[in-house]
């Protein structure tokens, strides 16, 4: 009785909490709880939680689910649909043939939640079993799946009730992005930094970092899926479920926070952040967008009076606008006009264009920028003017970049010409790379993430490298180095990872010099064609923890320089010369069962696991 009776009392104060309580609360009321358990070890509580956080504040061995796959969804949905009231198996209940196909249909829309397919189960338990009355349910279930406060959605709800008050604009940011869509975490955290989400916590920390804090929070909370994850456990890529997405908008839609374009049409229109991504034309709309700070657009080009309609928007701080051509319409212009640099209070700019669209000198005039993304363009003409851009944080372009200086065209490999001024850069991307290591790198003292590619040409690079200290992750790409570069690379005192692909060096061995890489806990190796042998001297690679090795076909052995990395988890071959694999397979030694371990070997033949031997 004195549980039952807490209980009551527990709930009935939590029913009178605001929402902003309940998450903080909610340890309090399991204390409360463990007051009246009885202490012997024949008790077991079970919590159920979609918050992490809980369950290890409640110190309980945490089991951490997974969406259920194809199978597992289809016989809970035949359980719920086919109730028997007695103890058969899953194997004795069966769904009759005519509705089996589109059963499966509504199963697969719950995208392996089961909440959703218990909710869908119930309701059709309770329905005609017919291939008409289900395929009704079916085109009509997102609505089912939102009505009432015991429904999906409101379930779902309590969570995002749940939520503190600075994750509740992440959470509702995410979605703006299209249904299923993989989701950079790089790009989703840089969009919250520049809507003012995401704040810096003391001098010591940057905005990114806390931003990253913010998505693990959610993860933590059920809130959004991981995809992948990067070689030192952050999130590289993301996804909503779409039941979560379709509560993300209509919150959103409630509390004005964005709209999407099929709104967009309901008077009057003055939205804060305004999604389309179906390229139908909105210029219209855009002329009296005063308070409008985000648009995420794709478009045909070219659109009449868009950017003239655009200019109303003083305040806008996020554009993602993808350019695409309307075969139906003339070849479009490729020069963006100058009204782009009126645009001051732009923070993160993402770009997609046709091929040799030319920017306009006033993107100089963009002086709050932190992201300019121009990556996925193929030849762009970029003014001289972008080195104006001193607030710059992460800056991304494609190769054939072209840089106009004072009437000509300097191509981005000829000239030093001004990255040594964008102190500020945490993340560099370029392909071309001459004119950045020759004068400019050593002074971009918070450059973290640093990509520079060259395209194969006849000529040989042999630039000296010079890079920052406080580099974290390299990756060279395609840029034929002829001397070892590990002997410069090892003496970064920061340096965690290190990709070499597509013929970035073309000798054909590499280094590792006695006490080199004091940081490094991930090494790429990627076709690399004429390289042969990697050599790891005494204490160097202490900290490696994960060894990437593909398409290095002449590379003939390695076990033997395995054996000295002692904190090494794991091992990546793919695509490797036959002799390597045999001497990782057949070398015998318990020091090297050890390496098998942790062995996994990719061949274009099929796939061996050394784990298994």
């Amino acid at each position: 009785m004195g549980i039952a009776n807490n209980v009551m009392r527990e709930t009935d104060h939590m029913r009178n909490m605001g929402e902003n309580q309940l998450g903080n609360e909610s340890i309090q009321v399991w204390n409360g709880l463990c007051l009246y358990l009885p202490k012997s070890n024949g008790s077991r509580v079970l919590i159920t939680t979609r918050n992490q956080q809980i369950a290890l504040d409640a110190y309980a061995k945490l089991y951490q689910l997974r969406p259920l796959g194809e199978k597992e969804s289809w016989e809970l949905f035949l359980k719920k649909t086919f109730p028997t009231g007695s103890r058969s198996t899953i194997s004795q209940v069966e769904c009759p043939a005519e509705l089996e196909d589109v059963g499966k249909k509504i199963t697969r829309k719950c995208k392996g939640l089961p909440l959703a397919i218990v909710v869908s189960g119930g309701l059709l338990s309770r329905k005609e079993k017919t291939p008409s009355s289900w395929k009704k349910i079916l085109k009509s279930m997102e609505w089912h799946l939102s009505q009432g406060p015991e429904s999906c959605m409101g379930i779902l709800a309590l969570s995002y009730r749940d939520l503190p008050y600075f994750l509740k604009p992440c959470f509702l940011y995410c979605g703006v992005f299209p249904e299923d869509c993989e989701i950079k975490a790089s790009k989703l955290i840089r969009m919250w930094v520049a809507e003012g989400f995401v704040q810096a916590r003391g001098e010591e920390t940057v905005e990114e970092d806390v931003g990253e804090d913010y998505l693990e929070e959610l993860i933590h909370r059920s809130m959004i899926q991981v995809v992948k994850r990067k070689w030192d456990g952050r999130v590289k890529s993301c996804r909503m479920h779409d039941l979560l997405r379709d509560l993300a908008i209509s919150k959103a839609k409630d509390s004005k926070f964005f709209e999407v374009r099929g709104n967009i049409f309901a008077y009057p229109f003055n939205p804060r952040r305004l999604i389309a991504h179906d390229s139908q034309n909105i210029s219209q709309h855009l002329r009296n967008c005063h308070h409008l700070r985000s648009l995420i657009y794709s478009i045909h080009i070219p659109q009449v009076n868009f950017w003239s309609c655009l200019r109303s928007a003083k305040l806008l701080t996020v554009l993602d606008l993808t350019l695409t051509a309307n075969p139906d319409r003339e070849r479009p212009k490729k020069k963006l006009p100058k009204e782009i640099g009126e645009f001051i209070h732009l923070k993160y700019f993402r770009f997609l264009g046709p091929p040799e669209t030319r920017f306009p000198s006033s993107i100089g005039r963009l002086i709050n920028l932190e992201t300019l993304d121009l990556r996925d363009n193929f030849y762009l003409d970029i003014p001289f003017s972008i080195w104006k851009l001193h607030q710059l944080r992460h800056l991304y372009l494609r190769d054939r970049t072209i840089f106009r200086m004072q009437g000509r065209d300097q191509r981005c490999f000829s000239s030093h010409l001004g990255i040594d001024k964008m102190t500020n850069l945490q993340t560099l991307y370029v392909k071309r790379h001459g004119w950045v290591v020759r004068r400019g790198l050593p002074k971009l003292t918070q450059l973290r993430k640093l990509y520079i590619g060259e395209p194969n040409m006849s000529s040989n690079i042999s630039y000296e490298l010079i890079f920052p200290s406080n580099l974290v992750e390299l990756i060279l790409d395609r840029c034929r180095l002829k001397q070892d570069p590990m002997l410069t690379l090892g003496k970064l005192p920061n340096l965690r990872a290190l990709k070499l692909i597509t013929n970035a060096y073309i000798g054909e061995e590499i280094t590792c010099s006695s006490g080199a890489f004091s940081q490094l806990e991930f090494l790429g190796l990627k076709d690399l064609d004429d390289l042969k042998e990697l050599i790891v001297e005494e204490s160097a690679l202490p900290s490696l923890k994960t060894l990437q090795i593909y398409r290095c076909c002449q590379m003939g052995k390695l076990l033997h320089q395995l054996q000295k990395l002692k904190s090494l988890q794991q091992v990546k071959l793919e695509d490797m010369n036959h002799s390597l694999i045999e001497e990782i397979k057949n070398t015998e030694g318990e020091e090297f069962d050890k390496i098998r371990l942790i062995t996994s070997i990719h061949q274009q033949q099929g796939t061996h696991a050394i784990v298994m031997i």
